[in-house]
């Protein structure tokens, strides 16, 4: 195991969901926060019920769990939102003609499939950078092993 200092999972995750912009933020956290938690109370704070599921008070395989539950379901849930944003789009102009209600959907689209890329291509570098296999390796061994066996000594 290397010398370095593993980061902090879940402060990562809870900053990158604090920045997402508000135009889909709670898109994106009711999904990530129902998928990876199993449940879902409306009028829940999600930024709070996703600070709670990662906890830091939590150990052991619980810990290990929701960061890898929270992880994965920010990887599929940005990944479906940018693409499905991408392709609704000749779908909602052919809606707002029949129901010109909806024309504030259409005319905001383009800044929300924006904001869905930008968000998708920010937790990539995240993923790319700071939470890759061998991270994640490293904080399964912090979690799920004891310091003797981490140190490589029996």
């Amino acid at each position: 195991m290397s010398d370095h200092i593993e980061p902090d999972f879940a402060d990562t995750i809870y900053e990158f969901a604090c920045k997402l912009p508000q135009t889909i933020r709670p898109d994106i956290l009711v999904f990530v926060v129902v998928y990876a938690t199993g449940k879902f109370n409306e009028g829940d704070d999600m930024l709070l019920r996703l600070k709670t599921f990662l906890s830091p008070r939590m150990s052991g395989p619980s810990r290990f769990g929701a960061t890898l539950c929270a992880i994965a379901a920010l990887d599929y849930v940005l990944q479906r939102a940018a693409s499905t944003a991408r392709d609704c789009h000749p779908m909602l102009h052919t809606l707002a003609e029949q129901f010109p209600e909806l024309g504030a959907v259409v005319l905001g689209h383009p800044l929300r499939a924006r904001h869905f890329s930008q968000a998708l291509d920010d937790w990539k570098e995240i993923r790319r950078d700071l939470i890759t296999p061998q991270t994640l390796e490293d904080f399964e061994d912090k979690c799920l092993r004891p310091p003797t066996l981490r140190s490589g000594t029996t």
